[in-house]
Formats: C-alpha cells, sequence, structure tokens
C-alpha cells in the first residue's frame, strides 16, 4: 500500500473496553487523564518513526493519528503500519493497563477529507466485537454487516426455550453458548441487532411455578451493550443464565400476596413505596401487610425496600452508567444527601470507596 506524495493516512483509535479504564478515574481527573494518554500517544509515535503525526482527539479515549508526508516519510506497507498500533499498544498497556482498537484508513490526498474519513473509520470500530481481542483493522478489507436473519436464529431460540424449560446441565448451555457464537460470527450480523436479540432472550422465565415467587425476584437481566466482543457477551449472558438458575435452586417460596409486593417493591423502587400503598395493592391492611411481610422475610418491611435501594445501587455502581448524584433518584430517594448517608451506613463505605472495590459489571437493565 504505497503512499503517493502528499498522501494521508488516519489511524482512528480507541480504548478497548472503555467503561472499565474510565471507571478507574473520578469524573473531576478525566480530563487530566485523556491528556496524559494524548500525550504518551504522540511522544510514543514520534519517538519510533520520526515522521509527521497529529493527534485528533474526538472523545475520552477516542482519538486519530494523521499521518502526512512523503512517500518516503510514511509507512508504506501494510505491515509496516501495523507495527504503529503494536509499538502504542505496548507502551500504553505498560503505563496506563490499556489497549486500543486501531482502525487504518485507505491513503487519502486531499486534506478536506479528513472529517469525513474520521466518521467512516468510527462506525467502523463495531468491526472489534467479532474478534476475540483488539487486531488492527483496515478500512480496505472490512466489508459490511449483514442484514439480520430471523429464520438463521429460530433453531437457536426453539433450542433455548428447551433448556429453560429443563434443568439442564453446564455442558448442555455451553453447547448452545458455542452454536450460538458459530452461528453469529458466521453470519456477521450488525453488532447492535446481536446484542438485542440476546437482551430479548433473558427475560424468559426460570421459575416453574406460577403460584410462588423467589425473594430474589430482583436479579437483574444482563445489559450487554457494552461489551467489547461477541465472546465477552455469551459469557455475560451464561452467567446470567447461571445466576438465575442458582438463585432457583435456593429460592424461599413466599405466600402469593406477599410475592406480589415483593415483585412490585422490585420493579417500582425509583417511586414511592409506603407500605399502606403497597398494602393497598394487594388489597390488606397495612398492619396485617406488615405482620405477614416479616414473617415470611424475617425483616420489616421499611428495612427490605431501604435494603433493596441499596442492593440496587451497588447494581448501578458496578455497571459505571451513571454519575453518584444521578444514582439517588433512580433508587428513590428525595435527595442525594440522604442517600449517600444512608448507603454509608448500611454497607460502611462512601459512595466512592465502595465503587473502588468492586469489578466492572454491565450485567444491569438499563430500564431501571
Amino acid at each position: 500500500m504505497k503512499l503517493g506524495s502528499g498522501c494521508h493516512m488516519l489511524l482512528s483509535c480507541r480504548i478497548d473496553n472503555a467503561l472499565p479504564f474510565w471507571r478507574r478515574y473520578p469524573d473531576h481527573d478525566v480530563p487530566l487523564v485523556e491528556f496524559s494518554l494524548l500525550e504518551i500517544v504522540c511522544e510514543t509515535a514520534s519517538a519510533h518513526y520520526g515522521f509527521p503525526v497529529e493527534v485528533l482527539p474526538r472523545e475520552p479515549g477516542h482519538f486519530a493519528l494523521l499521518i502526512s508526508g512523503r512517500a518516503d516519510d510514511l509507512p508504506a506497507e501494510i505491515e509496516t503500519a501495523t507495527i504503529v498500533s503494536h509499538h502504542l499498544n505496548l507502551t500504553l498497556r505498560r503505563l496506563l493497563d490499556c489497549t486500543l482498537n486501531v482502525i487504518f484508513s485507505k491513503p487519502f490526498l486531499q486534506i478536506v477529507l479528513l472529517p469525513e474519513v474520521f466518521g467512516r473509520l468510527t462506525g467502523l470500530h463495531r468491526h472489534r466485537f467479532y474478534r476475540e481481542r483488539p487486531v488492527p483493522l483496515y478500512e480496505n478489507q472490512l466489508t459490511p454487516f449483514c442484514s439480520w436473519s430471523t429464520e438463521a436464529v429460530l433453531f437457536l431460540e426453539s433450542e433455548y426455550a428447551e433448556l429453560i424449560a429443563k434443568d439442564s446441565s453446564d455442558e448442555e448451555w455451553n453447547v448452545w453458548i458455542l452454536r450460538v457464537r458459530t452461528t453469529l460470527e458466521k453470519l456477521k450480523p450488525d453488532p447492535e441487532n446481536a446484542i438485542q436479540w440476546l437482551e430479548k432472550l433473558a427475560p424468559s422465565n426460570f421459575q416453574k411455578s406460577s403460584e410462588y415467587w423467589s425473594v430474589d425476584h430482583d436479579l437483574t437481566k444482563p445489559t450487554l451493550a457494552g461489551a467489547p466482543s461477541l465472546a465477552e457477551a455469551l459469557g455475560l449472558f451464561r452467567d446470567w443464565i447461571v445466576q438465575q438458575r442458582d438463585r432457583e435452586e435456593r429460592s424461599t417460596r413466599l405466600r402469593p400476596e406477599i410475592a406480589r409486593a415483593v415483585a412490585y417493591i422490585h420493579d417500582h423502587l425509583e417511586s414511592g413505596l409506603s407500605q399502606e400503598k403497597v398494602a393497598q395493592m394487594i388489597q390488606m391492611s397495612a398492619s396485617h401487610f406488615g405482620y405477614l411481610f416479616k414473617k415470611e422475610l424475617g425483616i420489616p418491611y421499611l428495612d427490605y425496600v431501604l435494603q433493596s435501594r441499596i442492593e440496587r445501587s451497588k447494581q448501578y455502581l458496578g455497571s459505571g452508567l451513571y454519575r453518584h448524584y444521578e444514582l439517588a433518584e433512580k433508587v428513590g430517594f428525595n435527595s442525594y444527601p440522604h442517600f449517600a448517608a444512608m448507603f454509608k451506613k448500611s454497607t460502611g463505605m462512601t459512595l466512592s470507596e465502595y465503587k473502588n472495590t468492586i469489578k466492572p459489571n454491565i450485567m444491569l437493565d438499563r430500564k431501571y
């Protein structure tokens, strides 16, 4: 791939699996981290190659390298261009413990085409989804995603329903997961369509009995949109299946009216949940409801609601999708200071302290 005089090449770079990377840093440190990242990239490219390189930031964790000059000043072949991303990744793994997903553009002559080229490459980052790990990708080697084929996955859906209906073994689930991966990698639909399909499968009810509900009704459904690859998305999906199955095995059976109350609580944690309101919903007096609730679950009603809200806020913190001050309203607290105080009282840690102790988790239903 020879670059003629006055040619340009753009390398669109994005931090791979960016969610856990940015979760390491407080919000006020993000600009400093981004500045350090770009400085490292610029210095590394210049030190190794000596040709003009300009760094063009787009958003935190996403930038482009513009390589311009005469043919003898620029990488002349794809193999040489690959070395650029290789050295960048070596340096960034050592200094910032992160990896870049890099897309190489086709060479172009007119610099005015830069915005168009950058925008085109940005969309191509989705091709990373079908690679188990980030590897350099080249614009002229990538083909459009295929349209979604419902017929191709009908068999997978029927198998899934059968596995749900019986006590399937880990081996049976592993075989199904492998078949899904093989099918989707062969079809290569738009990653968004593949993710949506998996997420729609997840709400299937594992409960065998409609008369009783589990105390663990609040198990979140997997949100897989942040998964960098199909392999990781399927791993998260399988983890969710295992959690569902394990929770059902140890579930506690409740009276139907208390089960309905528990379900209502977890579906409406963001709203007002007075004991009177929930008791009225199940057509029971507030006092009798409070008595039965504590008898069935071993915890007073208001304590259970508070505990559920704190647990839900932990899930949000693990997802990394929301800022601290946004969580209070999402889990039903009237003010952030009250929420922060109750969280610390319950966990013994501040929100920031707790966030630093947990691993990234994107198994969160965006509905909540």
